[in-house]
């Protein structure tokens, strides 16, 4: 770990985040964003450190997405808000997508939302799926070891990509 983050971090902080960096697929990322995140936002930082789910979230971020590692660098409250979500590990409909965006927007709104809405809207979502996906959640895409292991084991629910969806049982 460098010394830099390692400094400013409370030993049990310090303890979790190398053990975190040492699993990590890419653990220089990770800890650029971390050091950064730590200069741009320190209480932000903080924050995020003292939340075991948002410190593994933001490990895991950092090393896949860089344009929604940069999303929360500009606003890490956003990951905080996913860690402290009840929501989190479960599918969400499109009703409550419906409800999310009237929310996002505001009651006093009027009218069909512009691209740019939409597209912060859909930037604060991907946050919240892509960490989802990250913690083995859901199945959109499932990378590294064992990436398949549960077409594996159960081939008849084969939702590989070109797998053709959903397969009946083999014969």
């Amino acid at each position: 770990m460098s010394i830099r983050l390692g400094a400013a971090l409370p030993e049990r902080v310090a303890t979790r985040t190398k053990r975190l960096l040492d699993a990590a697929p890419d653990p220089d990322a990770a800890m650029r964003f971390l050091e950064r995140l730590r200069l741009e936002q320190p209480s932000a930082f903080d924050r995020i450190c003292n939340s075991s789910a948002a410190l593994e979230w933001a490990v895991s971020l950092f090393c896949y997405s860089r344009f929604l590692s940069e999303a929360v660098l500009k606003n890490p409250e956003r990951l905080l808000e996913v860690a402290s979500s009840g929501s989190f590990y479960r599918v969400h409909t499109v009703d409550e997508y419906e409800e999310r965006l009237f929310e996002f927007l505001g009651a006093e709104y009027l009218g069909v939302p512009s691209a740019v809405d939409l597209a912060r809207f859909r930037r604060r979502q991907l946050l919240r799926i892509v960490l989802r996906e990250r913690a083995g959640g859901g199945h959109a895409f499932r990378c590294g070891r064992g990436a398949f292991e549960p077409c594996r084991r159960h081939p008849e629910r084969d939702v590989r990509p070109n797998s053709g969806g959903v397969r009946g049982p083999p014969r």
